[in-house]
């Protein structure tokens, strides 16, 4: 059954429902009919013997066997109609009779067992009486002790018409299920038609971008079935665009890697031929390697921020989220960085609101204040702000210098990969400070913006909340020992060597 077509399943399954439909309609219509034509019969002869019983006279009490006189009242009752009538002693002998019962209709036991109550009897044909009839035994005392009037009443035009009847069900039984097997075909057709556009219209997608399958218009199970089916065209399509645009990124960041990497590379290479031309003084030679050095550490910084940024994008399994107390986290990022802002005589002052805590990462948001305030000592001036407030939701860090602030057309791809303002292209940088930035902020659930400040840059980090009260000193200092994974040495786990808060190069822009 299910190698078969669905339209030749769903027609079958219709025509057996209209089949047993058609088929208990049949026996109810018979069943009906079959007992109509005995309440009829059963009425006509209680009629028939309340007549008879209401019309007797002398002559039908005369003890004759033959007919009454046919100018008689009881003679014009007793030859009315063809159906059989009889007058029976208690011994079951024929008292009076029409002329079409000359033997008794009923066994003397039954005459002698029916009391005073009027009873129905069917008798089938036999050689005595050759048709079906049936009987109404109904007491008679009036013909003496124990005598009954017999009256019947055939049952063959009963039969007849249930015959016909059963014959005309199953003709029109059989024309109504090849008439139904028919309608069901066309219309499952009619109902499947819409799966075949869609079926017909999905063949011809081949290429992408993807086009869309036709939508039925009624908001049935093919309407559904089309619109989820355009729903995940349209999921398939974003997946592949994104999925192209992540490789485009990737590329640009391998042509943006190669394009950082070859000036470097191109210097440090010129410094060491020029190193090994020709005889050359020591002061010299110092001076080669001094600048091939500044190369390398160039080198290095790239490699390393190349390194944290790929382990921020893609460490999801590496988070180890806490319930983090906002001013201690801001305090210590203050501290890691207070010396050399000492010796720029730039201070750095934390704002915090009493009682604020957030849910992170400790080492990821620490190394993300610490790209963010390097960028401030690095690029700003004046004093640095660390300040933090919340929402219902929310905790707000907002990191803010004196200096120039961010231009205006380098907002839109502030948070881009190896982008860097005009003016800061010949001071120390990657380009990568704010891309690490929102790496290690999205990885936390949270989001970073630059904000508009007048003088000055302001760069905002949001991160999720926790509603918990104000951890107690020691519970505090136990949460930190615990929270904060950085080794004495400088060694993250959550992102590789030489890349944890203490870490003095956590981030350039």
């Amino acid at each position: 059954m299910r190698s078969l077509p669905v339209r030749w399943r769903i027609t079958g399954a219709f025509t057996v429902a209209m089949l047993l439909l058609m088929v208990l309609a049949g026996v109810f219509v018979y069943l009906r009919l079959d007992e109509a034509l005995d309440r009829h019969i059963d009425h006509a002869l209680r009629s028939r013997t309340a007549q008879l019983i209401g019309s007797a006279d002398t002559q039908l009490l005369d003890g004759r066997t033959e007919p009454a006189d046919p100018g008689s009242p009881s003679a014009a009752v007793l030859e009315s109609d063809e159906n059989p009538v009889q007058v029976l002693s208690a011994d079951g002998e024929v008292l009076r009779s029409s002329a079409r019962a000359s033997v008794p209709l009923v066994s003397p036991s039954l005459v002698r067992g029916i009391g005073d109550q009027a009873l129905f009897v069917d008798r089938t044909g036999d050689a005595l009486f050759d048709e079906s009839v049936r009987l109404l035994v109904t007491p008679l005392p009036a013909e003496g002790p124990g005598a009954v009037l017999v009256v019947g009443e055939s049952l063959d035009e009963k039969h007849e018409a249930m015959v016909a009847l059963l014959t005309t069900e199953l003709i029109g039984l059989a024309a109504a299920i090849v008439g139904s097997a028919v309608v069901g075909y066309l219309m499952t057709g009619v109902a499947l038609r819409p799966v075949e556009d869609i079926r017909r219209e999905a063949e011809t997608i081949r290429d992408l971008p993807l086009g869309r399958l036709p939508e039925p218009r009624a908001n049935d199970e093919l309407g559904r079935l089309g619109r989820t089916l355009n729903g995940l065209l349209e999921r398939v399509q974003q997946s592949w665009s994104a999925e192209q645009d992540a490789i485009a990124r990737e590329r640009r960041f391998i042509a943006d890697a190669s394009h950082q990497l070859r000036t470097p590379l191109t210097t440090l290479k010129s410094e060491l031929d020029v190193a090994l031309i020709g005889p050359h003084e020591a002061a010299q030679l110092r001076l080669a390697l001094e600048s091939a050095r500044e190369e390398t550490d160039r080198i290095c910084r790239l490699a390393d921020d190349l390194l944290l940024l790929a382990q921020a994008e893609h460490a999801a399994g590496a988070a180890h989220p806490h319930d983090v107390d906002v001013a201690h986290l801001l305090g210590e990022a203050a501290r890691r960085n207070r010396a050399r802002a000492d010796s720029l005589d730039r201070p750095i002052t934390v704002q915090v609101v009493p009682g604020l805590h957030l849910w992170a990462d400790p080492d990821q948001i620490a190394l993300a204040l610490d790209a963010l305030l390097e960028n401030a000592l690095t690029h700003g001036a004046g004093p640095v702000t660390l300040s933090a407030t919340s929402d219902a939701d929310h905790v707000q860090v907002t990191i803010r210098d004196q200096g120039q602030g961010f231009p205006q057309d380098f907002l839109p791809t502030a948070f881009d990969r190896f982008t860097r303002p005009a003016a800061s292209r010949g001071q120390p940088g990657t380009g990568l400070g704010l891309a690490i930035v929102r790496a290690l902020a999205r990885h936390n659930h949270g989001d970073v913006t630059v904000l508009e400040a007048l003088p000055g840059a302001a760069v905002m980090v949001s991160l999720p909340s926790t509603e918990v009260s104000p951890p107690r000193r020691g519970d505090l200092q136990g949460h930190r020992e615990s929270s904060r994974t950085t080794s004495p040495d400088g060694v993250s786990p959550s992102l590789g060597p030489g890349r944890g808060p203490n870490s003095p190069r956590a981030g350039r822009t």
